[in-house]
């Protein structure tokens, strides 16, 4: 059986095709001084969607973690009440 391969443009829509893949996120830490750890949730072409620093690196991770789960979550079952206007 032949492997079929599809190009993929940097919003992740298959060129040959109608399908679309599903959406990645990922979590950066950066350390910016000995006391500063800043925490982005990124999507798959680097977008920023969420961001805040924290003093430890274990403490930067644990609330990148976090964002990362809220975002699926809200994903998931849509925008909390009284957000963007939907109350």
């Amino acid at each position: 059986m032949a492997k079929r391969w599809f190009l993929i443009d940097l919003k992740g829509i298959l060129l040959d095709s109608a399908i679309m893949l599903p959406p990645m996120f990922d979590v950066v830490i950066i350390k910016r001084r000995p006391t500063k750890w800043v925490w982005q949730v990124r999507d798959r072409e680097g977008t920023i969607l969420m961001h805040g620093w924290e003093p430890t690196r274990r403490a930067a991770k644990y609330k990148g973690d976090r964002a990362l789960f809220l975002l699926l979550a809200a994903g998931a079952y849509g925008p909390p009440q009284g957000i963007l206007g939907t109350e």
